[in-house]
């Protein structure tokens, strides 16, 4: 296989979207080569500089937000390449130029390298840079004043859309939580997982108690960990009182034990199997 047709491939497999042909022949490399795991990271930096460089189509970053950008892992490599390259740009602008001649089949870390290399300060530069992936400076880039991540961002504008509009909701999973927790899966209301369409529309009644000019603010929480966020949701009136309706991509849904909980304190339990 060619490098470049070869590269193509493993982009598509990054962002979980490769023909089923593909698909299976990197699945079969992962499991028997085992030098193929240099060949994914080395995927996943070019993958990561590209969006940062805005080379990505409006498809890819959507792609990039729902599928790749979804592991610590990966999130920790966003994150410092982001920082590194923002701390390059501003403290050694002409050195950094000259990084953004290099050829582009060149790793953003291995040109960071010859930077440093060539660089005189280079210990002083490589502990001031690595402090600064220490710090939360990077969530400016992440998040916004409301603490959302971009596809958190992206799903506050869908969820900010009149919910009551047929042509917003049609043919999504939909699923009615009411308050409350649950002592065992199952009690617990469920969802399917190969059922669930991409984007799933939770309907969460409000206990009569509830406050009509509460700003909600929403988290779901799986396994302790919150996994998803939104912010100033909107409160909708049904013949029998108050909800909120919600949004949520199917990424964030995987098998297990879900709670979503309020900032007023209220909480709604279900499963995903």
């Amino acid at each position: 296989m060619d490098i470049q047709g070869e590269n193509a491939k493993l982009r598509l497999f990054l962002l979980g979207n490769p023909s089923e042909q593909d698909a299976e022949e990197i699945g079969v490399r992962i499991i028997a080569d085992r030098n193929f795991d240099e060949k994914m990271s080395f995927a996943e930096e070019e993958l990561i500089e590209d969006f940062l460089d805005d080379a990505l189509t409006a498809e890819e970053k959507e792609l990039f937000y729902a599928n790749f950008l979804t592991t610590p892992e990966r999130i920790e490599l966003f994150e410092e390449t982001f920082l590194l390259r923002d701390y390059a740009q501003t403290n050694f602008p002409k050195a950094s130029e000259s990084l953004t001649d290099e050829k582009k089949s060149d790793s953003f870390f291995d040109t960071l390298k010859i930077f440093f290399s060539a660089n005189l300060l280079r210990p002083i530069a490589a502990v001031l840079i690595f402090l600064v992936i220490g710090t939360v400076a990077w969530r400016i880039f992440l998040y916004d004043a409301n603490g959302l991540t971009q596809i958190e961002k992206d799903y506050a504008a869908l969820n900010a859309k009149d919910l009551n509009n047929p042509s917003e909701t049609a043919n999504l999973t939909n699923k009615s939580l009411l308050a409350g927790t649950f002592r065992d899966t199952d009690g617990a209301s469920k969802l399917i997982a190969a059922n669930l369409t991409d984007n799933v529309l939770f309907r969460l009644a409000l206990p009569s108690e509830a406050a009509k000019d509460t700003v909600f603010n929403l988290e779901l929480v799986k396994g302790g960990q919150t996994v998803f966020k939104q912010t100033n949701l909107r409160l909708y009136q049904n013949p029998n009182g108050q909800e909120l309706k919600i949004i949520l991509p199917k990424t964030v849904l995987s098998k297990g034990s879900y709670q979503i909980k309020l900032n007023n304190g209220i909480s709604y339990g279900f499963v995903v199997e």
